[in-house]
């Protein structure tokens, strides 16, 4: 085997034992040992050639299998130095619903309420009934505490009323939005009075909101009072003040409506909660 230099390259001169021919090499780009012969295009030898075309082969293996997992019979030594390019490439990590946008956003909804639906058809819900405990009453969810605040305020205007439910908490609804959701449902399902549009006291803590609101059951319209024996003699007096601007006779009762939204983290599993109370004192 001789060996010879160009400007640009080395070759080497091997004679074939057999015909006596002689053949000339370059090196081989990727393992440099001199077995491209001098008239190949190719840059790398035959037997490299052989291991990109298995990685390749593997590679697309691997991106075809949901699991992304390689067989383990494949040993890492077949494929030499390189073989961390025969790795499947890492999942992109799932996006949120709302880091979605347009059509997939929509796609991903669609898929929700298609699961939801099938869940309600194949199971059967059984509704719990109110467990009472000494501060309050703890209902399943907020229609049966709205139902049974209207109960209760239709048996005695002067009711005295403490009941709470859980919801799983959203990311983008804090505790004084949720209470401020809940007076306008006081307001307009349970009907109940009480002077909404200003608070008696606000509370808020690292792990909750607490609103207080004054109770106006006892507000009414005053009736008209004519006398036809002396139509002008004195008016009479009224003993609760009245409301200039809406004429409304008010009486203060004393009763208080409170609203409290706190963090609730008694699930078994890890889901982070809002508890919802309602107390409503004369």
């Amino acid at each position: 085997m001789n060996t010879a230099t160009n400007a640009n390259e080395t070759i080497i001169f091997r004679i074939d034992q057999v015909t006596g021919e002689k053949h000339q090499f370059r090196a081989c780009t990727t393992c440099k040992h001199f077995h491209v012969p001098i008239q190949d295009q190719r840059k790398t030898c035959e037997r490299c050639r052989e291991k990109s075309r298995l990685r390749n082969r593997m590679r697309a293996k691997a991106q075809a299998e949901p699991t992304g997992q390689m067989d383990e019979s494949a040993s890492p030594a077949v494929f030499g130095p390189d073989s961390s390019a025969s790795r499947p490439s890492k999942r992109e990590a799932e996006k949120t619903l709302r880091e979605l946008e347009g059509d997939e956003q929509k796609r991903a909804l669609k898929m929700m309420k298609s699961s939801l639906n099938a869940m309600a058809q194949t199971s059967t819900f059984h509704e719990v009934p109110p467990r009472k405990t000494p501060s309050h009453t703890e209902y399943q969810k907020a229609s049966l505490l709205y139902d049974a605040a209207k109960a209760a305020r239709s048996k005695n205007g002067l009711c005295n009323f403490s009941g709470c439910h859980s919801i799983v908490r959203c990311d983008n609804i804090d505790h004084g939005q949720r209470a401020s959701m809940v007076t306008k449902d006081l307001r307009k399902i349970v009907k109940f009075p009480f002077k909404y549009d200003a608070p008696i006291r606000r509370v808020i803590s690292e792990n909750g909101v607490r609103l207080v609101y004054s109770c106006t059951c006892k507000t009414s319209v005053p009736k008209q009072l004519t006398s036809s024996t002396n139509p002008s003699g004195p008016k009479p007096k009224f003993s609760a003040q009245s409301d200039e601007n809406t004429g409304h006779t008010r009486e203060v009762c004393g009763g208080s409506v409170s609203i409290t939204v706190r963090d609730d983290t008694s699930h078994p599993l890890p889901i982070a909660g809002q508890q919802v109370i309602v107390r409503i004192k004369h």
